[in-house]
Formats: C-alpha cells, sequence, structure tokens
C-alpha cells in the first residue's frame, strides 16, 4: 500500500512539474533589425513578423522587443546574434558576408522563395548559416521588390554611368565598379545631405524608401530597368533555436512562412505602388534604357555579383549560383 501511495504521489509530482514547466516556457527573444524607422516598409513588414508572432505563438514565444542601430550597430547585428547578444536578427543577406562569405548572392536570385525552399537553394543558405554563423534561417522577404539607380543628373546609357558617383553598399559595389561607376560608402542617413552637396550623384534603394526617407527632394531621375530583390534574411540564434521545444519551433516557423508569401506579396505591391505614384507626381522622372543597353545592364548587374561571390566563397558561390538560377 505504501508502495503504491509512493507511485501515486510521485507520478502527481511530476505531472505537476510538467504542467509548471509548461506553462513557465515561454521564451522571450530579442530581436534586431538593421532599419530604426518605422516610416520604412522593410520594417513595417519585420514589425508584421513579429506582432504574428507574438499572435500565434502566445503563451510559447514572444517577441516584446525590437532594437535597431541605436542598440547594436545595423553592420554588426550578424555577429551579435551569433553570440546571443540578439536571438533573432532581421538584416539583408550581404550583412551576414562576414559570417557566411557570399551571402550577398541571395539578393540576386532569378527565382522566389518558395522555389528556393522547393530545390535546396534555402536549405543550402541554412546550413551553411547554422556551421558558421550560429544561426538557423528562418524566412526570407523582399522578392519582387527590386533595386533602382536614383539621380540627380539624367542617364541616357550606360555610358553616361561611367565616373558618375553613387553611393554604394556592399550588395551592389561589384555592380557599379562594373559600370565604371565611382563607389562611395556611407551610411542610409548620410544619403540625403551627400545629394544635396553634391557629394555623390545617384544611389541605389527602393521605391517606397525614396518616399520614406525624403529623398524625393535630391533626386530627379529613376533609371530603369531595376535590379536584384532587396532581400532580408530573418535569422534565429542557434543555441536559442536549440532551447526551443518542438511546438515552439514549429509556431515561429510557420510564421515565418506566411511572411515568404502574405508580407511578401504586400510589400512588393506596395513598393510598386509607391514607386508607380511618385512618378505621377514628378517627384522623379523614369527614364529606361535603350532596349540593347537594359540587357547589357541586366547581365552585368548579375554576373558582377556573382563573380564577386564565387571568387570570395568558390564552393559555396558555385552551388548557390546554380541553385538560384543565376548562371
Amino acid at each position: 500500500m505504501k508502495f503504491r501511495t509512493l507511485i501515486v504521489a510521485t507520478t502527481a509530482t511530476a505531472l505537476i512539474a510538467v504542467t509548471g514547466a509548461a506553462h513557465a516556457e515561454e521564451m522571450k527573444l530579442k530581436a534586431g533589425f538593421f532599419i530604426g524607422s518605422k516610416k520604412s516598409l522593410f520594417r513595417q513588414a519585420f514589425d508584421r513578423f513579429v506582432d504574428k508572432v507574438n499572435s500565434e505563438c502566445k503563451g510559447q514565444v514572444q517577441i516584446p522587443q525590437v532594437v535597431s542601430r541605436e542598440a547594436v550597430p545595423s553592420r554588426q547585428m550578424p555577429n551579435a546574434l551569433k553570440r546571443g547578444v540578439l536571438d533573432i536578427v532581421g538584416a539583408p543577406p550581404s550583412y551576414f558576408n562576414g559570417l557566411v562569405p557570399g551571402a550577398a548572392g541571395y539578393s540576386a536570385p532569378r527565382i522566389d522563395a518558395k522555389t528556393q525552399r522547393e530545390n535546396g537553394a534555402f536549405k543550402l543558405a541554412d546550413e551553411t548559416l547554422q556551421k558558421r554563423g550560429n544561426a538557423h534561417l528562418l524566412a526570407q522577404y523582399g522578392f519582387g521588390v527590386r533595386f533602382h539607380i536614383f539621380t540627380s543628373k539624367p542617364v541616357k546609357s550606360i555610358a553616361d554611368l561611367k565616373g558618375m558617383k553613387l553611393r554604394t553598399s556592399n550588395t551592389y559595389r561589384a555592380f557599379f565598379t562594373a559600370l565604371g561607376a565611382q563607389p562611395i560608402s556611407m551610411s542610409r542617413r548620410e544619403i540625403f545631405t551627400a545629394m544635396e552637396r553634391g557629394v555623390i550623384t545617384g544611389f541605389a534603394n527602393l521605391n517606397s524608401e525614396v518616399k520614406a526617407l525624403g529623398w524625393g527632394e535630391v533626386v530627379k531621375y529613376r533609371i530603369d530597368p531595376s535590379f536584384y530583390d532587396t532581400i532580408v534574411w530573418i535569422a534565429i540564434n542557434q543555441d536559442t533555436w536549440k532551447k526551443m521545444t518542438p511546438a515552439q519551433q514549429a509556431c515561429v516557423s510557420k510564421v515565418g512562412l506566411w511572411q515568404e508569401t502574405n508580407v511578401n506579396d504586400w510589400l512588393a505591391k506596395e513598393d510598386v505602388s509607391q514607386g508607380n505614384e511618385q512618378a505621377k507626381a514628378g517627384v522623379f522622372k523614369v527614364v529606361n534604357l535603350p532596349e540593347a543597353d537594359a540587357k547589357k545592364y541586366d547581365a552585368m548587374a548579375y554576373k558582377a555579383m556573382w563573380d564577386t561571390v564565387q571568387k570570395r566563397a568558390p564552393e559555396f558561390g558555385a552551388k548557390a549560383r546554380k541553385l538560384l538560377k543565376a548562371e
């Protein structure tokens, strides 16, 4: 009788402990995003991800805080993620280049996120990030939101871009160099003043950022065609991921897929719409390169990116280039 009582008591204690643990296991994650301004569509898109996690995963996972460059410099966020200073980070693939040499190539795919998950391109990025960056790739978004070059001077052909001073980032530095332009590095915050003072003649970005950041006052032209996709990777610290229960992982992963479809579609449509509105309002004039130049421009963009990627990371670059159909 005593033995039976002991078993019942022990079982009850275990059940109470398990139940208590289940209630105590809600994980609070600290997130960082490379853009601080909530006027940015890309920041708004990331905040939708955060809100969806907080709603769908309530009781399991919560993201109560999203910090930006004021807390952690944008370029250092992937390293902060690797060390566990941040649990989740949203940033362009090029920001992860220090951890995954060649990651920038994921901004120059010829296929979308769904196809990347189907053909192994997403898996390649995820496994490499886990191995080198102590992080798990949850999702990516930005497909269909394209880079454009915006200038204060007219451009009628590729030749007109030669020698032009253009603000650059690691994502498209090689392309600007191939065009014969003068790439100049500076933060996004410096673009307006640099354009106003003539330090630079142009820069590359998306339509909605022109509106959100007031750059319409210093640009006159948008050069078409567009190039690359303005991809953002959402990654989670691998140690944090491993501490999650299967249910927690499943919930966050489900929201990641939702981000790649629903939010991505909204983002792409909104950016194109804002571009059309600004062109119609005369904020900038759309200049279409001649057909032959347009084809050459597109080919130069992708070749410059992938030649650089493969030079820096031969094995990874070759695999990614093939999977992303960027050959």
